[in-house]
């Protein structure tokens, strides 16, 4: 089941609402600290399955890569274990938003 897609835009909205999504970077630790949705976590997605037990069944999640097709996989992966996710387009369209971009390590999942 293809997981549903949301907007830069959308995502920087629900990010300032109360109770907001834990978002999720798959890319490279290299791309992630070299910037990334402000407060998203570093799981890449090869480390998804891994990381199942320390996420939160409770709280939307939205997951992102650059632009290509780990997002996706990952968002779908996450539905498939009964987690309530959606996938951002990519992280190059939330910077060709002008949105925030936050840099280095980020905060640990919330």
């Amino acid at each position: 089941m293809p997981a549903e897609r949301i907007t830069a835009d959308e995502l920087h909205r629900l990010l300032k609402q109360p109770n907001p999504p834990l978002v999720i970077d798959v890319r490279s630790r290299e791309k992630y600290e070299a910037g990334h949705v402000p407060g998203a976590v570093h799981i890449p997605a090869a480390q998804l399955e891994i990381a199942l037990a320390d996420l939160p069944k409770d709280r939307p999640i939205v997951t992102y890569c650059g632009g290509g097709t780990s997002g996706p996989r990952a968002a779908e992966f996450l539905l498939e274990h009964g987690f309530n996710a959606r996938v951002m387009a990519g992280f190059r369209w939330w910077e060709q938003a002008g949105l925030p971009v936050e840099t280095g390590g980020g905060d640990p999942p919330r």
